[in-house]
């Protein structure tokens, strides 16, 4: 197995306005060790953004919604893939649980693991451990599914397939925000704690 290891620096030359996390905090489970090393490279304002995966948080509600849009897409040939229409609750229920899995590990069926680390902290911990490291000035939720349709959608009218993913879009949006569904992505941005 690789193991990635952040460099130990025992003086920092130069400081930074801001940290950026881009969906890569995920991939470690030493928080204080990173959280520190990214103290020593902040101004005393600089400010943490981190935009992570919450992939832990869908549920089979949410994954029940994909399989809907996935299923209607399909049958009608605008997904990238053939989909059988499930003819019991039993096969409707493993088509769910098949991509409540694909969602929480961010790949396909079959697909080789991102990284060897990935998923190795989740996003309740890694909220934790932000809010106890930095004072949160900003936090929010997003997509609850969007990401891994968009991208699966096909056809020739491309006005068609922009209305669909307006709509899709727009639901995501809503679902999200009004507690429908639970996002899939979040947005963290603190500053230093006063010590």
């Amino acid at each position: 197995m690789t193991r990635y290891d952040i460099p130990e620096r025992k003086s920092c030359d130069n400081r930074y306005d801001a940290i950026y996390f881009m969906h890569s905090l995920h991939h470690f489970d030493d928080f204080n060790t990173i959280f520190a090393h990214c103290k020593q490279l902040l101004n005393p304002n600089g400010v943490l953004i981190a935009v992570e995966p919450a992939r832990d948080w869908h549920t089979v509600t949410d994954m029940t919604f994909v399989a809907l849009i996935r299923l209607l897409l399909a049958d009608y040939g605008g997904w990238y893939e053939t989909l059988s229409m499930p003819q019991t609750l039993q096969d409707l229920e493993h088509i769910v649980s098949e991509m409540l899995n694909e969602y929480r590990e961010a790949r396909d069926k079959g697909e080789p693991q991102q990284s060897p680390h990935d998923n190795s902290s989740h996003a309740s911990d890694m909220l934790v451990a932000l809010r106890a490291h930095f004072e949160e000035i900003a936090f929010a939720k997003k997509f609850a599914f969007l990401p891994r349709i968009i991208g699966g959608i096909r056809g020739t009218d491309e006005e068609q397939i922009m209305r669909i993913v307006a709509l899709l879009t727009l639901f995501d949006e809503f679902a999200v925000n009004s507690g429908v569904l639970q996002p899939g992505v979040y947005e963290f941005a603190g500053r230093l704690r006063k010590t």
